[in-house]
């Protein structure tokens, strides 16, 4: 644990949902982002995905490899190389070839506030063997 280097916490950007009523009013209701994240695989290589949020939670979505039980504690990682979750899976719950996932913590929304301002002033990307995947 002395020589881990902790990853710097990253966020989403959200945007209201609309919703029109008969009238033609209309209403906004809760936060919501998609955004392309990346997955840490047991075999050490990163791979894409896609996350939903309402604020809350993380819901992985369309993920390009299976998720696996071992990955639970595994970080999910924003574009920008940044932190946004951490994978929380269950044993047997899902199946080696389930490519969606969730709830998930979504780390801004859930780490106490003294850790997450520290973790907010590292600047330092995540560093990772090259995948071909934007992680580097």
């Amino acid at each position: 644990m002395e020589t881990a280097v902790p990853l710097a916490l990253g966020s989403l950007s959200f945007f209201h949902l609309r919703h029109t009523l008969q009238d033609g009013s209309e209403l906004f209701a809760r936060t919501k982002t998609d955004s392309e994240a990346w997955l840490l695989a047991l075999s050490g290589h990163w791979f894409n995905c896609r996350v939903e949020s309402l604020g809350q939670s993380l819901f992985i979505r369309q993920a390009d490899e299976g998720i696996s039980a071992g990955m639970s504690g595994s970080p999910i990682i924003a574009p920008d190389e940044r932190a946004i979750g951490i994978v929380c899976l269950s044993t047997g719950a899902h199946p080696e070839n389930c490519r969606e996932g969730g709830p998930d913590p979504f780390l801004p929304a859930n780490l106490p506030g003294w850790l997450a301002g520290d973790l907010l002033k590292i600047r330092a990307p995540l560093k990772t063997q090259s995948s071909g995947c934007g992680l580097a």
